[in-house]
This record gives C-alpha cells, sequence and structure tokens, in this order.
C-alpha cells in the first residue's frame, strides 16, 4: 500500500502510472489515501504532485505490507524536483 496524506490535493504515479487522484483541499493527516500497488522487484519510483491551495503545505508518504505493516528490506530515496 501507498499511504498518503497531502495539503492540499494530490496525484501520484508509480512507476510512470498514475494510482492516485485527489482534487479536493484538506489539511494533511497521515494516511488520508490508501492506495493498492504492487512494486517491481529493484528500483520503483513514486512521483508527488501536491496542489497547493492556501495556507499550509504537508506530505506524508509511507510503504505499508497488504496487512498495513511495515514493508521490510525497503530502501528510499528522495529526490527534490529541479
Amino acid at each position: 500500500l501507498l499511504s498518503i496524506g497531502t495539503d492540499d490535493g494530490c496525484v501520484a504515479w508509480l512507476n510512470g502510472e498514475e494510482v492516485l487522484r485527489h482534487p479536493e483541499p484538506r489539511p494533511p493527516e497521515p494516511g488520508q489515501d490508501q492506495v493498492p500497488v504492487k512494486l517491481r522487484r529493484g528500483v520503483n519510483t513514486v512521483l508527488l504532485k501536491v496542489v497547493q491551495v492556501r495556507g499550509q503545505w504537508g506530505l506524508y508518504l509511507q510503504v505499508l505490507g497488504a496487512d498495513g505493516g511495515p514493508v521490510t528490506g525497503l530502501r528510499t530515496t528522495l529526490t527534490p524536483p529541479g
């Protein structure tokens, strides 16, 4: 599962495929959207577009197992835009 929370709306892609579109403004909270996905062996790329409408900005992202628990053996790298 990709567990995503954003302020405000968002679009999420996994390996180039759109997996979530949430257009409505909201305050950020962990786990607002739970998206079932299948990771492939090796590198997987998650791209998030967060739409800022007003106020502060926020993002929560977790990769969880199908049972909602942590995934072991996972390495993550954050690459800022630019």
